[in-house]
């Protein structure tokens, strides 16, 4: 099975496109700038003697492309080679080229394993489905292209498909409107219709008009029968009414031909604009140096896997070096920058080994501190001293003067008489007496306010005739 694997071109600033036909051919070379794309004419023949007329050119383009700085493209026929719109009823891509080489399968009516085929657009539908533009030819037909461009001394990188690059240069010179478009190519040995909706592709048809008979006229009806049942069954099946229909090729620079044909395409049809493109006869090698440089819109070669071009493959295997080499750059990149950070973490850890060394030192009194044990020896004699600087730092919180100073200003005011006073930083215990029962409910609620939580026990005054109380309590957490 011959499928497309890549069809990307080398990144060259420089593609030449090749337009042959039986009495024609046409060398457009194409060099991309800051400003845009510039193409010039290298080299028209007409006649018998197109190999000669050929030869300068061939040379030219041979040249750059062996220094790797420019790709030669031609033109795959129509007649040769097929477009089909599928779908595959999921709406993920992913599931979907793995069904959609089987419904092209089912189209066509030769076997897909003796096909060049692949799908250069997918898109998604509002339906949960995905839409893809299939392209195939068979491999007889893409290896004799191959060997008529060989006889021309032209051996091109990029075998494109012709229906696809006539329908992408005519919506870059004559952007799409509304409506339909027909894109016909006028050639002295092949007539080739591409019809599509706005800038959407559809089909693309080819004639070779090898039947012809008669006179001039006769030919141009039996031309125009056939173009008509091809532009109707289009029409008919998208309920259009009418079509945009734009002329190229070599033969639209016949004027005379022209008028010709489209009085009588009007005669039957008389809701078709017609136009012509500007230099119509290079309008087709224009197209293929232009796509070649582009490599965005429908991109397609035909000249995949077991039949790419040497340079091709010498270009992908140069591609591989180069990914391989940077690859190995960037990790002996990795490595340095892994042993200097290792050499400045080693460095730093050092430093606050020492640091803390020499912190617990300060903190123990100690004169040496085993290695490695400095954090268990500091918290085991912060500990020891925490435990004997208890009270002393308990008395002197500022929390418990507070509530000292707050104690001892309720006894002055409630006439509270106290026997003993114990303050902790998280307990406390006060006993004594009060004048009435209610006066210790006084100091019960400063100290709930200040954050205690207090137990209050009060007795009866008896023959003191004063109300003994224990109140003691914790502080909330």
């Amino acid at each position: 099975m011959h499928k497309r694997s890549d069809i990307h071109l080398p990144p060259v600033r420089i593609a030449y496109g090749f337009d042959l036909s039986d009495g024609h051919a046409a060398v457009v070379r194409a060099r991309l700038t800051r400003g845009g794309v510039h193409t010039e004419t290298i080299a028209e023949a007409r006649g018998e003697n197109l190999k000669d007329a050929l030869t300068s050119a061939a040379q030219s383009a041979h040249a750059e492309v062996a220094l790797n700085r420019a790709v030669l493209s031609a033109a795959m026929p129509a007649k040769d080679s097929m477009v089909r719109w599928l779908e595959a009823p999921f709406p993920s891509v992913s599931k979907a080229r793995k069904v959609l080489p089987s419904l092209l399968d089912i189209e066509l009516p030769f076997p897909l394993e003796s096909c060049v085929f692949g799908f250069p657009h997918m898109e998604k539908t509002g339906e949960g489905r995905v839409r893809a533009l299939a392209v195939a030819a068979r491999r007889e037909h893409v290896e004799g292209r191959v060997a008529a461009c060989a006889e021309m001394n032209m051996d091109p990188q990029c075998l494109d498909h012709e229906g696809l690059a006539l329908w992408t240069q005519s919506l870059a010179e004559i952007p799409p409107s509304a409506g339909r478009r027909a894109v016909c190519y006028l050639g002295p040995d092949r007539t080739v219709w591409v019809l599509g909706d706005r800038d959407r592709i559809e089909s693309t048809h080819a004639s070779t008009m090898d039947g012809a008979t008669g006179d001039a006229e006769t030919r141009h009806r039996e031309w125009r029968d056939r173009a008509l049942r091809i532009l109707r069954t289009q029409m008919a099946s998208a309920g259009a009414t009418d079509m945009q229909w734009i002329w190229t090729g070599p033969a639209a620079a016949d004027t005379e031909r022209v008028r010709a044909l489209e009085s009588l395409l009007s005669e039957a049809q008389p809701n078709l604009r017609f136009g012509v493109h500007t230099d119509p006869s290079t309008f087709l090698a224009r197209a293929l140096a232009q796509r070649a440089l582009a490599q965005e819109i429908l991109p397609w070669n035909f000249r995949a896997d077991t039949l790419a071009h040497p340079v091709m493959q010498q270009w992908r295997d140069g591609a591989i070096r180069r990914a391989a080499w940077t690859a190995l750059a960037a990790g002996l990149i990795l490595c340095i920058v892994n042993f200097t950070f290792g050499a400045i973490l080693q460095a730093t850890q050092r430093q606050a080994d020492r640091a803390l060394a020499e912190t617990a030192r300060t903190l123990t009194g100690l004169p040496s501190v085993p290695r490695g044990q400095e954090r268990m020896v500091a918290e085991r004699v912060i500990d020891e001293q925490s435990t004997q600087l208890a009270p002393f730092l308990d008395a002197f919180q500022p929390g418990q003067t507070r509530t000292l100073r707050g104690i001892l200003r309720t006894a002055a005011a409630g006439g509270l008489h106290y026997e003993s006073v114990s303050l902790r930083r998280d307990q406390l215990l006060i006993q004594g007496t009060a004048g009435d029962w209610d006066a210790c409910e006084l100091l019960a609620d400063q100290l709930r306010d200040e954050g205690w939580d207090v137990h209050l026990d009060r007795q009866d005054a008896v023959a003191e005739e004063h109300v003994r109380f224990r109140l003691t309590g914790g502080r909330r957490s």
